[in-house]
Protein backbone atom coordinates (compact mmCIF):
# COMPACT_ATOMS: atom_id res chain seq x y z
CA UNK A 1 0.00 0.00 0.00
CA UNK A 2 0.80 3.59 -0.28
CA UNK A 3 1.78 5.84 2.54
CA UNK A 4 -1.74 7.17 3.90
CA UNK A 5 -3.84 5.37 1.04
CA UNK A 6 -6.90 3.07 1.75
CA UNK A 7 -7.05 -0.48 0.56
CA UNK A 8 -9.70 -3.59 -0.13
CA UNK A 9 -8.92 -6.43 1.48
CA UNK A 10 -9.67 -8.50 -0.98
CA UNK A 11 -6.99 -7.81 -3.67
CA UNK A 12 -4.32 -6.64 -1.01
CA UNK A 13 -1.19 -6.89 -2.52
CA UNK A 14 2.62 -5.94 -1.05
CA UNK A 15 4.90 -3.97 -3.35
CA UNK A 16 8.42 -3.27 -2.37
CA UNK A 17 11.88 -2.73 -4.05
CA UNK A 18 14.05 -5.61 -3.70
CA UNK A 19 17.28 -3.60 -3.90
CA UNK A 20 16.00 -2.11 -0.92
CA UNK A 21 14.76 -5.08 1.13
CA UNK A 22 15.96 -7.88 -0.39
CA UNK A 23 13.94 -10.74 -1.73
CA UNK A 24 12.58 -12.22 1.26
CA UNK A 25 11.68 -9.63 3.73
CA UNK A 26 9.40 -10.17 6.68
CA UNK A 27 6.34 -8.21 6.88
CA UNK A 28 3.67 -7.06 10.05
CA UNK A 29 0.79 -5.50 9.99
CA UNK A 30 -0.28 -4.11 13.10
CA UNK A 31 -3.52 -2.30 14.47
CA UNK A 32 -3.62 1.41 15.39
CA UNK A 33 -3.11 0.06 18.66
CA UNK A 34 0.34 -2.34 17.65
CA UNK A 35 -1.22 -5.21 18.10
CA UNK A 36 -0.05 -7.55 15.32
CA UNK A 37 -2.95 -8.42 12.89
CA UNK A 38 -0.56 -10.84 10.58
CA UNK A 39 3.18 -11.51 9.86
CA UNK A 40 4.84 -13.65 7.03
CA UNK A 41 7.34 -13.53 4.50
CA UNK A 42 6.86 -14.00 0.77
CA UNK A 43 8.04 -17.64 0.76
CA UNK A 44 5.00 -18.51 2.83
CA UNK A 45 2.49 -17.25 -0.25
CA UNK A 46 -0.34 -19.10 -0.31
CA UNK A 47 -1.20 -17.44 -4.03
CA UNK A 48 1.32 -15.93 -5.82
CA UNK A 49 4.76 -14.51 -4.55
CA UNK A 50 7.55 -12.89 -7.26
CA UNK A 51 9.62 -11.84 -4.59
CA UNK A 52 12.65 -10.74 -7.49
CA UNK A 53 9.90 -7.74 -8.65
CA UNK A 54 8.99 -6.99 -5.26
CA UNK A 55 5.16 -8.36 -5.45
CA UNK A 56 3.58 -10.52 -2.69
CA UNK A 57 -0.07 -11.45 -2.16
CA UNK A 58 -1.19 -13.85 0.21
CA UNK A 59 -4.91 -15.36 0.72
CA UNK A 60 -4.43 -15.71 3.90
CA UNK A 61 -3.39 -12.12 4.59
CA UNK A 62 -6.21 -11.19 2.92
CA UNK A 63 -8.20 -13.19 5.06
CA UNK A 64 -6.78 -11.47 8.14
CA UNK A 65 -7.36 -7.83 6.41
CA UNK A 66 -11.14 -9.10 5.74
CA UNK A 67 -11.91 -10.15 8.86
CA UNK A 68 -10.41 -6.72 10.94
CA UNK A 69 -12.21 -5.09 8.00
CA UNK A 70 -15.45 -6.84 9.23
CA UNK A 71 -14.83 -5.51 13.23
CA UNK A 72 -14.54 -2.11 12.37
CA UNK A 73 -15.21 0.25 10.40
CA UNK A 74 -11.99 2.18 8.19
CA UNK A 75 -9.17 0.55 10.35
CA UNK A 76 -5.83 2.33 10.48
CA UNK A 77 -3.11 -0.23 10.34
CA UNK A 78 0.69 -0.22 9.76
CA UNK A 79 2.52 -2.22 7.77
CA UNK A 80 6.12 -2.37 9.15
CA UNK A 81 9.24 -4.54 7.26
CA UNK A 82 13.15 -3.86 7.70
CA UNK A 83 15.75 -2.91 5.13
CA UNK A 84 18.12 -4.94 4.55
CA UNK A 85 20.33 -2.45 6.27
CA UNK A 86 18.26 -3.44 9.36
CA UNK A 87 16.29 0.19 9.41
CA UNK A 88 12.33 -0.22 10.25
CA UNK A 89 10.24 1.09 7.53
CA UNK A 90 6.45 1.88 7.97
CA UNK A 91 3.33 2.59 5.88
CA UNK A 92 0.69 3.75 7.23
CA UNK A 93 -2.65 3.06 5.59
CA UNK A 94 -6.84 2.12 6.49
CA UNK A 95 -8.95 -0.50 5.12
CA UNK A 96 -12.08 0.72 3.31
CA UNK A 97 -15.15 -0.22 5.12
CA UNK A 98 -17.87 -2.23 3.79
CA UNK A 99 -20.20 0.34 2.78
CA UNK A 100 -17.86 2.66 1.02
CA UNK A 101 -16.78 -0.68 -0.60
CA UNK A 102 -20.15 -0.91 -2.09
CA UNK A 103 -20.26 2.54 -2.99
CA UNK A 104 -17.39 2.18 -4.91
CA UNK A 105 -18.58 -0.50 -6.64
CA UNK A 106 -21.94 1.26 -7.28
CA UNK A 107 -20.21 4.25 -8.44
CA UNK A 108 -18.07 2.34 -10.97
CA UNK A 109 -20.67 -0.17 -12.10
CA UNK A 110 -22.58 3.27 -13.06
CA UNK A 111 -19.76 4.82 -15.01
CA UNK A 112 -19.10 1.43 -17.37
CA UNK A 113 -22.57 2.77 -18.83
CA UNK A 114 -20.92 6.13 -20.11
CA UNK A 115 -18.62 6.92 -23.22
CA UNK A 116 -15.37 6.83 -24.21
CA UNK A 117 -12.86 9.21 -21.41
CA UNK A 118 -15.97 10.45 -19.34
CA UNK A 119 -16.20 6.25 -18.43
CA UNK A 120 -12.79 6.69 -17.09
CA UNK A 121 -13.49 9.92 -15.84
CA UNK A 122 -15.68 8.53 -13.60
CA UNK A 123 -14.06 5.23 -13.01
CA UNK A 124 -11.08 7.00 -11.47
CA UNK A 125 -12.97 9.74 -9.00
CA UNK A 126 -14.63 6.48 -7.64
CA UNK A 127 -11.17 5.32 -6.85
CA UNK A 128 -9.28 8.67 -5.63
CA UNK A 129 -12.19 9.96 -3.54
CA UNK A 130 -11.93 6.78 -1.26
CA UNK A 131 -8.06 7.51 -1.55
CA UNK A 132 -7.90 4.04 -3.33
CA UNK A 133 -4.42 5.27 -4.95
CA UNK A 134 -3.74 1.36 -6.45
CA UNK A 135 -6.63 1.10 -7.90
CA UNK A 136 -7.34 4.36 -9.24
CA UNK A 137 -3.54 4.04 -11.07
CA UNK A 138 -4.69 0.91 -13.15
CA UNK A 139 -7.75 3.28 -14.22
CA UNK A 140 -4.91 6.37 -15.12
CA UNK A 141 -3.12 3.08 -17.52
CA UNK A 142 -6.54 1.94 -18.96
CA UNK A 143 -7.13 5.62 -19.70
CA UNK A 144 -3.79 6.30 -20.71
CA UNK A 145 -4.01 3.18 -22.88
CA UNK A 146 -7.28 4.52 -24.75
CA UNK A 147 -5.71 7.82 -25.13
CA UNK A 148 -1.93 7.72 -25.51
CA UNK A 149 -1.23 11.10 -26.87
CA UNK A 150 -3.08 13.26 -23.90
CA UNK A 151 -0.64 15.05 -21.74
CA UNK A 152 -2.88 15.70 -18.98
CA UNK A 153 -3.86 11.89 -18.84
CA UNK A 154 -0.14 10.71 -18.60
CA UNK A 155 0.95 13.67 -16.51
CA UNK A 156 -2.05 12.30 -13.99
CA UNK A 157 -0.74 8.35 -14.56
CA UNK A 158 2.32 9.84 -13.79
CA UNK A 159 1.43 11.45 -10.85
CA UNK A 160 -0.70 8.85 -9.27
CA UNK A 161 2.55 6.16 -9.94
CA UNK A 162 4.87 8.49 -8.77
CA UNK A 163 2.43 8.87 -5.20
CA UNK A 164 2.11 5.05 -4.62
CA UNK A 165 5.97 4.55 -5.59
CA UNK A 166 6.05 2.25 -8.85
CA UNK A 167 8.81 4.00 -9.74
CA UNK A 168 9.09 1.64 -13.03
CA UNK A 169 5.80 2.50 -14.53
CA UNK A 170 6.85 6.29 -13.65
CA UNK A 171 9.90 6.37 -15.46
CA UNK A 172 7.94 4.57 -18.66
CA UNK A 173 5.09 7.56 -18.30
CA UNK A 174 7.78 10.26 -18.10
CA UNK A 175 9.77 8.38 -21.27
CA UNK A 176 6.26 8.65 -23.10
CA UNK A 177 5.86 11.97 -22.34
CA UNK A 178 9.00 12.94 -23.32
CA UNK A 179 8.18 11.19 -26.73
CA UNK A 180 5.57 13.54 -27.29
CA UNK A 181 7.64 16.79 -27.44
CA UNK A 182 10.05 15.25 -29.35
CA UNK A 183 9.41 15.89 -33.45
CA UNK A 184 9.86 12.83 -35.30
CA UNK A 185 11.53 12.35 -38.46
CA UNK A 186 9.69 11.65 -41.40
Amino acid sequence: PAEGSTVRAKDFTIGWTPSVLGTSPQFVIKNALGRDIWSGAPDTATSSNSSTQGIFESVPLREALAKVQDDTRSPQLILETQTAAGATLRVHFSLISRDDERQVVDDVEQSDAKPGLLRYARREYAFTSHELWNDAAKEFDRAASAFPRSRELLTADLAIHEQIGDTERASALRSQLASLNTPSMK
